[in-house]
């Protein structure tokens, strides 16, 4: 795995009124597992959806 920060150029993600930053390579052929920081507004809801992928999730409250 390419612990890299942000190896994706920087590139960052706005989608549904959230920001996404890749902060490991999605295309790390060694790898099954990818790293993202997103960032939910308290306003914003993330619609219910689903995916073959496994997500897990650690939760930081802005203080």
């Amino acid at each position: 795995m390419n612990i890299e920060i942000n190896p994706s150029t920087g590139k960052v993600v706005e989608l549904f009124g959230s920001t996404i930053e890749f902060l490991t390579s999605p295309q790390d052929a060694e790898s099954d597992f990818c790293i993202l920081r997103g960032t939910i507004p308290d306003n914003v809801q993330v619609p219910i959806h689903s995916h073959p992928d496994t997500e897990d999730f650690l939760l930081f409250p802005e203080n």
